[in-house]
């Protein structure tokens, strides 16, 4: 990989910010969605805090959201840092998408609220698969744009 990717450490910030952000909230105003045409709470599923001692549930949503794309951004810098490194966005993308989705069994089993889907509810299941898969191809799609941006360069 070329050095012109990580030559710019504020080309580079930007970059995982963006790659974090962009997923992040199509994740989030997809499950919205959802949760408002199909009744599976996976939004809920993906904003839940309430098991965090101290945060308790009486969180507000942009409290919940906040806290939701601050892992994302985490996970826009990791991936932005693998892409300088290996020069390949798919890869990478994908599984940095879809390595939340096991979490689907803790956060389900960890909910003190009811509000949460359970365990067995296989609608909601396949929606945060589906969920993380699509964050996993925005990922890899902002990756490959911005390593055709940085061959420009």
């Amino acid at each position: 990989m070329s050095r012109p990717f990580f030559e710019n450490g504020n080309m580079l910030f930007l970059r995982g910010f963006v790659f974090g952000l962009v997923p992040g909230v199509a994740l989030a105003l997809l499950f919205k969605a959802v949760e408002i045409f199909a009744g599976s709470r996976v939004y809920t599923l993906l904003l839940n805090v309430d098991f965090i001692p101290g945060l308790g549930s009486d969180q507000p949503e942009w409290f919940e959201l906040t806290l939701h794309l601050s892992v994302s951004v985490l996970i826009g810098f990791l991936y932005a840092i693998l892409l300088g490194r290996t020069g390949k966005p798919w890869l990478p993308g994908i599984l940095l998408g879809i390595s939340p989705i096991p979490l689907f069994v803790p956060l389900t089993q960890l909910a003190v609220s009811a509000k949460t889907p359970v365990l067995s509810d296989v609608s909601a299941m396949i929606w945060w698969i589906a969920g993380h898969l699509l964050y996993g191809v925005i990922l890899a799609a902002l990756g490959t744009k911005a390593l055709q941006a940085s061959k420009k360069e």
